[in-house]
């Protein structure tokens, strides 16, 4: 199953209804937006929907955006196949409907991962407390959350969350206090027996992932093979799982720690204090050596996790869903370290579409970057702003930005409904530089560096291309040249932003001659496409 689009409505930093369409196809989704711009609202709305338990425990409602009623709603389209015919289906969780949790639907929550900084400094920040105690918190919470623990409909987490507050309800029984104690349970086994039974399964669960029948546990091979893509990274690993135990003493829970052993250069970074093993490496590794290594502990996680068979029942889609989320991972690391992160992503988890991937980030020229990169064949890229002050009571409002084939649909509204040349121009402007840098991207066109590519003026791209033939030895050229010239014409009027301001100096014919133009470089685009496909 591939997400096709996700509607939510008053959720979170929403307080309209803002649509994230994925295509008809399904292709993963790659997000550029400021702070403020709803990134995280679809992120969390996926995490939430997912989550096999009822979560967060509030319910939807907790999720209202803060400044209007209306109740929130999450409507997510998803796309499959159901004996060889494309399948259909659409979820939506409000508050009257409650939570929807088709077999499928709760089955694709232990091969997805949400991934945020906030997880990442779980495992690699020096302020969290606790090391060892801090990686099985991740491990349960996280990592291995929402595998299924046993027959029951339980999850690892939920399993976690439950054996602490029965533990929690057994101490208050055992001196005399809480509801158990008020009722008069006098069978102990009552109260420890459950209690054992969740922690030994809760053992035995994540034995399969983090104990090693021979050579290193599973999620170690599997993270420092993951690291190898990370050159020069100089680090290998080692976890010890000190199994959770439960004291029917005094209601205690011992053990429930993941030591690690992080080692640079061969070099273990720590020291052994009573005979236990305490590591120093985030306070010893940089940022980037820190990112890699949880990344690759989160990456390892999900690998491993997509091992579980899928048993589809009489209705249930052929496939699950699949969806690794991140939303702003990578602030820890530079741009020479985050190419390796993206070819993660697209060799581990997006190649034959195995996973759907949701990439989110505020930085501008690291979207451009991506968007480079992934191509648009499996990947389709979105744009969200943040209109300050403009939601109710002054909050901010997420909008979409304008599609890019309506450019000229809007150049000629505030031509001919509103008669506002600078606004025309200014649309005409974008959609002749789109289309430009599409065709000089499709082609290959050599363009001059700039740190910042969305800079680069319309002129940049004319002068690249002027002299490209369609084909080799051919005297045919890409941009055929009558319309180069009417593109030279237009530098010192529609295609200079400069002389869109009041008192205007483009006049109504040029923006005309403008669009007339951008109809044609659109065509050509289309047609290298269309050749690009055929071949």
């Amino acid at each position: 199953m591939r997400i096709t689009n996700v509607s939510l409505t008053a959720f979170r930093g929403i307080s309209s209804t803002l649509d994230f369409p994925f295509d008809n196809a399904g292709k993963s989704l790659l997000v550029y937006g400021e702070n403020g711009s709803a990134k995280s609202s679809l992120a969390r709305a996926l995490e939430y929907l997912l989550n096999p338990n009822e979560f967060p425990d509030q319910g939807i409602l907790a999720q209202r955006n803060l400044f209007i009623s209306t109740e929130p709603s999450i409507q997510v389209e998803f796309a499959g196949k159901k004996d060889g015919k494309k399948k259909i289906e659409t979820v939506t969780w409000t508050d009257a409907s409650g939570k929807p949790t088709p077999s499928w639907l709760l089955s694709s929550a232990a091969r997805s991962a949400f991934l945020d900084h906030r997880k990442l400094l779980m495992l690699s920040d020096r302020t969290h407390g606790d090391l060892p105690r801090r990686f099985f918190r991740t491990t349960v919470e996280h990592l291995f959350g929402n595998l299924p623990a046993g027959t029951s409909s339980e999850t690892v987490s939920s399993l976690w969350n439950k054996v602490q507050a029965d533990a929690e309800s057994y101490r208050e029984a055992a001196t005399g206090k809480g509801r158990e104690a008020e009722l008069g349970v006098a069978d102990p086994v009552t109260h420890y027996k459950p209690i054992e039974d969740a922690v030994n399964m809760l053992n035995q669960v994540l034995d399969g992932y983090l104990v090693a029948t021979e050579g290193a546990p599973p999620i170690v091979t599997e993270a420092e093979r993951i690291l190898q893509r990370f050159e020069g990274h100089g680090l290998s690993i080692d976890l010890q799982f000190d199994h959770l135990t439960f004291n029917r003493n005094d209601g205690s829970i011992g053990g429930g720690e993941l030591n690690p052993t992080i080692s640079y250069c061969q070099e273990p970074l720590g020291t052994s204090i009573g005979g236990v093993w305490v590591s120093n490496h985030p306070d010893v590794l940089n940022e980037a050596r820190l990112t890699a290594l949880a990344l690759a502990l989160f990456f390892a996680a999900v690998r491993l996790q997509d091992a579980i068979p899928y048993i589809a029942g009489t209705i249930d889609p052929e496939e699950p869903v699949r969806l690794l989320v991140l939303d702003d991972i990578l602030i820890g690391l530079d741009y020479a370290h985050r190419i390796p992160v993206l070819e993660i992503i697209q060799e581990e988890f997006a190649k034959d579409r195995r996973y759907q991937v949701i990439l989110l980030t505020h930085d501008r020229v690291w979207y451009d970057v991506c968007r480079l990169q992934l191509g648009d064949k499996e990947w389709k890229a979105l744009e969200l702003y943040a209109r300050r002050g403009k939601g109710p009571k002054g909050s901010d409002f997420p909008e979409p930005k304008l599609p890019l084939k309506n450019l000229l649909d809007r150049a000629r509204y505030f031509l001919d409904e509103c008669h506002e040349l600078p606004a025309a121009a200014n649309y005409v402007r974008s959609a002749v530089e789109f289309a430009l840098r599409s065709i000089c991207k499709k082609k290959r066109v050599l363009i001059p560096f700039h740190s910042n590519p969305e800079k680069l003026a319309a002129e940049v791209f004319i002068d690249a291309i002027r002299n490209v033939k369609r084909q080799k030895g051919s005297v045919q050229h890409l941009i055929p040249l009558n319309t180069q010239a009417q593109l030279r014409a237009l530098r010192s009027t529609v295609l200079n932003p400069l002389s869109h301001f009041n008192p205007t100096t483009v006049t109504e014919p040029e923006i005309r001659k403008a669009i007339k133009v951008a109809e044609k470089l659109q065509g050509i685009s289309k047609r290298i496409k269309a050749e690009e496909n055929c071949d």
